[in-house]
């Protein structure tokens, strides 16, 4: 196929074929005809080349790579051959997304009107629930992990426009001549955070990364509760790299005091909740960063999830109790808690009864209003009691939910006897003395942790500002 109109559009696939069937049939149906269609097929098994030529014949174009090369490699093709191209445009497309009919028109108007845009990115909506946000562009904060902009919200009141740290390669519009300048992407990365490091390259070359809401695409949205070995080594090896590379001067003493905490806190509680398989899996991935191992992971680094696991300490909490009550003040990161973990319990189909005492009840409507459609209202009872009164003959434990269990300033009688429960953000629990005595362990273990590697974390983050350079 030729290039004879002015976007070149290219979708990523290996091994989806439903999906990037829809895919491809909502990006044929666009209202901006000025566009070619190619998909760049990363060795798929599963017969997607094949039905995608019985189905849209000499509509689009293909590029195969003999192996998988990663959503990386295969964006990386995607921009290579946009560059040899005439194309005014790039879009870079998940292949499993679904594209509003529009949304390419809307796009590229936006970027005939603002020439000072690199990366453009849609609002991204949940395939499953449509009225909910996946991303509308996406952040950087504060302890150096990516967060989209009103992911889980409801789909209203979002601005109409808005500058980004990075637009997803769910669905992204480049400027073709900010490309000659900031490059193409990071194949070495194999998948994750290669749209972050485009976005901040983009950025750094003097363009802006935007996100607007009149361009609308749906993707197959899942928020893992429990990552894959596969999501955790790459987004932990490529999450050091990036930092590694675009952070100032003046911020790396705090990056690398936070990341030696972060790796270490990741290993020891994914052990204390019995997930040794991803414990083992974070420490292939920070060696292979020490190591300067890029690309695919090798044999034996993505440690597979056991048949069977071991309950960790809140999953035999809640199999015991047929009820529990959650003691919380109504902030955001506790709701945000209090979801999990009825997201916890129905996943694992525990059956557990949250009971939830709040002290600050408008505050918490309030909140769960924006996290939720209104269903869950109907799964939890809002106890009606003030705080610390307990109904007579109730025997449910009761759980304070809080940010972190390592980090709390517990009063020790009452944690060491089981006489309060604390449950944080990430599902972590102290529920008996032998819980407390395990959290107890984790300083002394962070700092042989610290003194192991901190000398050779310098070393790595060094090496990699003078290839940079």
């Amino acid at each position: 196929m030729e290039p004879l109109n002015k976007i070149g559009i290219y979708v990523c696939n290996y091994n989806k074929r439903e999906y990037v069937l829809g895919c491809v049939e909502s990006l044929l149906q666009q209202t901006c005809l000025d566009r070619d269609i190619y998909v760049v097929d990363n060795a798929s098994t599963d017969g997607s080349v094949e039905a995608l030529r019985e189905r849209f014949f000499d509509k689009i174009a293909f590029i195969e790579n003999p192996e998988n090369i990663g959503g990386s490699g295969g964006f990386d093709a995607a921009v290579q051959d946009a560059l040899g191209k005439d194309y005014r445009y790039v879009v870079l497309c998940d292949n499993d997304v679904r594209v509003d009919r529009d949304t390419i028109q809307v796009m590229y108007e936006y970027m005939e009107a603002h020439g000072d845009v690199g990366i453009l990115g849609p609002k991204v909506l949940q395939m499953e629930k449509p009225e909910l946000v996946q991303d509308f562009g996406g952040s950087i904060n504060e302890r150096y992990r990516l967060s989209g902009n009103y992911t889980g919200r409801r789909d209203n009141d979002l601005p109409a426009e808005m500058d980004c740290d990075y637009i997803s390669t769910c669905t992204a519009m480049a400027r073709m001549s900010a490309v000659r300048q900031f490059g193409s992407m990071p194949r070495e990365n194999f998948i994750y955070w290669d749209d972050v490091e485009w976005s901040r390259r983009c950025q750094n070359s003097g363009f802006r990364t935007v996100a607007i809401g009149t361009a609308r695409v749906w993707h197959n949205f899942s928020e893992a509760e429990d990552p894959s070995a596969f999501v955790r080594y790459y987004m932990t090896r490529n999450q050091l790299k990036f930092f590694s590379r675009f952070l100032p001067e003046s911020g790396l003493l705090a990056f690398q005091d936070f990341m030696l905490e972060e790796i270490h806190a990741k290993c020891f509680m994914l052990t204390y909740k019995k997930r040794e398989d991803l414990a083992e899996t974070i420490c292939h991935a920070w060696e292979d960063f020490l190591n300067g191992i890029e690309g695919k992971a090798g044999d034996g680094k993505l440690v597979p999830r056991p048949e069977r696991l071991a309950g960790d300490a809140l999953t035999e909490l809640l199999k015991a109790h047929p009820s529990i009550v959650a003691e919380i003040e109504g902030e955001e990161e506790e709701v945000r808690t209090l979801i999990r973990l009825h997201n916890k319990i129905e996943r694992e189909q525990l059956g557990t009864q949250i009971r939830v005492r709040v002290r600050q009840k408008e505050k918490f409507f309030r909140c769960l209003d924006s996290y939720t459609d209104g269903t869950l209202y109907k799964k939890l009872e809002i106890m009606q009691q003030e705080n610390g009164q307990r109904e007579s003959g109730d025997e449910s434990p009761t759980a304070r939910l809080c940010g972190d269990i390592k980090k709390l300033s517990l009063v020790e009688d009452k944690a060491a006897e089981g006489g309060r429960i604390y449950i944080d953000g990430y599902l972590n629990c102290i529920g008996s003395r032998e819980d407390y005595q395990s959290i107890q362990n984790y300083k002394a273990s962070f700092e042989e942790f610290r003194k192991k590697y901190k000398e050779a974390f310098e070393n790595r983050i060094r090496i990699i500002r003078q290839q940079r350079l």
